[in-house]
Formats: structure tokens, sequence, C-alpha cells
């Protein structure tokens, strides 16, 4: 019986070698998600390994992509705006360094490179940190550098590159990835600029005066679209937010220590990771968290609430 057992179970690995009566069950889900589906009971479905997962998303997202922007590695912002700009190109290569990361799906080191080298190449203009909001906002020169504002940058082309790069460095940490090019130096530009824009973020906080007579704001800190606003919103904090979150999976103990030197173990071969950048790591935390408590009673959201319970207990 556990031989029969066992072999039943190596076999269904895919939709088609279900029998019908599973088949019929599964028939409310869509075609890609039958693909990776083999059973159904009750509400709860049980599903393929996640690397079969991963694998699915990956081929399906890239094919999608190419065939709707008729070029590779160009991504589009969303089914209605297919058209490429710093936002769908952060939001593209960091769908794909996650599954990376999370799906074990196999690294295609050209293409990640290649990707790399598409995101430098857009942030990085002359030496000055370029982050506007295309293909949301078209134009481009609403934002720094163009229209001389130092501090007009859109803070969520900001927050989706620092947490692209933090994929990166985990991919590195975890020896998933060994980026080795003296020439290109791409990791310690990817550091550098991780470390300008985390300043710029820590910069951009908000703070409203709510002592002023009138009706009281809910929401007085925080972040909104630039450094240049001057009331916060709830989407963009809670944006910069999910930075927070990956800086502590990605450099959880340099930013619980006072460790400034080794980043997680070094990473590419041993190198060690610029020790000036948790200078950054610490001042965001401090910053952040600080300025969050030292707001109106019951501001502190869901979103950022275990840290703050976290850094009280140490």
């Amino acid at each position: 019986m556990a031989n029969t057992t066992s072999k039943s179970k190596k076999k269904i690995t895919s939709y088609d070698s279900l029998d019908i009566d599973v088949k019929k069950k599964l028939q409310d889900l869509s075609a890609s998600l039958r693909e990776v589906t083999i059973d159904k009971q009750g509400w709860c479905y049980e599903y393929v390994k996640k690397d079969k997962i991963g694998n699915q998303i990956y081929k399906t997202f890239l094919d999608y992509n190419e065939k709707k922007m008729k070029e590779k590695l160009v991504f589009g912002f969303s089914d209605d705006l297919m058209e490429d700009g710093i936002l769908s190109l952060l939001q593209g290569a960091s769908v794909m360094t996650s599954l990376y990361e999370n799906f074990d799906v196999k690294i295609e080191k050209d293409k990640l490179l290649t990707l790399i080298d598409k995101v430098l190449e857009r942030v990085d203009v002359g030496g000055e940190l370029h982050f506007d909001a295309t293909p949301y906002l078209p134009d481009s020169d609403q934002f720094a550098p163009k229209v001389g504002k130092k501090n007009h940058h859109y803070i969520d082309a900001l927050t989706w590159f620092t947490s692209f790069t933090c994929n990166i460095f985990r991919l590195m940490i975890k020896k998933k990835l060994v980026i080795d090019d003296e020439e290109n130096n791409r990791t310690d530009r990817l550091l550098s600029l991780c470390n300008k824009s985390l300043k710029y973020l820590i910069e951009s906080f908000i703070r409203v005066d709510n002592s002023q007579p009138g009706p009281k704001r809910k929401f007085i800190c925080g972040w909104n679209y630039s450094g240049e606003c001057q009331e916060p919103s709830l989407y963009f904090t809670y944006a910069v937010s999910e930075v927070l979150i990956d800086l502590y999976d990605t450099f959880g103990n340099v930013i619980r220590t006072d460790d400034t030197v080794r980043v997680c173990g070094g990473v590419s071969g041993g190198r060690m990771l610029d020790g000036k950048i948790t200078d950054t790591f610490k001042e965001f935390r401090a910053n952040f968290l600080e300025k969050v408590r030292n707001g109106e009673e019951g501001y502190t959201d869901e979103a950022y609430a275990e840290f703050d319970a976290d850094l009280k207990e140490e």
C-alpha cells in the first residue's frame, strides 16, 4: 500500500497527469493556475513545487512583456499603459529578481547583468540621481535634475530602486549570484546609488505642525511623492516603510549592531561591502522609527509596528 501511494503521488506533477474528477474541481481556475495546481479540498488548493510555479510565472512574465513591448527585457507599466519608463523598468526588474530569490528560478546571469546595466543607465545620469515617474507621468522634465530642484525626485521610483538593489544584494549574500566585474564596477555603483537614495529618503521625511488652531490632522509625519512636498501621504509613507522591511531582510545584522565593516559576511567572492553604507542604514532606522514615535498618538501603522516593537525590546 505504501509503495502504491508513493507511485501515485509521484505521477501527479502537473494538471495533465490528474484524473478527470480532479480536473473538474479545478475548472474555476484560469488556464495558467491550472498548470501549477494538482488538487482542491473545499476552498484549499494544492500546488506543485514552488520552482515549477516560479518558472511558469517567469516565462509567462517575460514572454508577455516581450510580445507587448516588441523587445526583450523591456517592461510595460500595466495592461493599460504598456510603455517603457523608470517605474516599469524597476518593477519588472524587481519581479525577476524576486523570482530568482524566492521561487528557486535558475538565474540567467546574462539577462540579469543586462537588466542591472539598464537600471544603472536610467538612474545614474552623469553622476546625478534621476528618479522620475515615467511612464506613469510621461514628461520626465517634471523631476530632478531637469527642473533644477535638488530634492524633487519621485519617491516611488526611489523605493522601487532600493528594493531592487536589496534583491541583488540578497542574491549575492546567499551566493546565488556572483558579480566579478572590475571593468563595469556594477556592485560598487549599486551600493553607491543605494546609499544616495536612502539618504534622500531620510532627508525627504515630512513633519507638519499640528499645534495650530483648526481641524487636527490625523497624519502629521511621513512622506509624499517628493522631497519638495509639505504634507505627508499614506501611500508614499507605506511605500517607504516597505523599503525598511527590505533593509531588515537584507542587512538586519548590521542595522541591529555596531558592525560598520562587514555586511552579512560580504558579497561577490568575499569582497566586503563599503562600510560607510551601514551608517545610512542605521540613520534610516533611527530617523524613521524615532520620528514615527514622536508623531501623534496612535500614528504608528501596522505596516511597521512589528519593527517598532522589536526596537523597544532591544
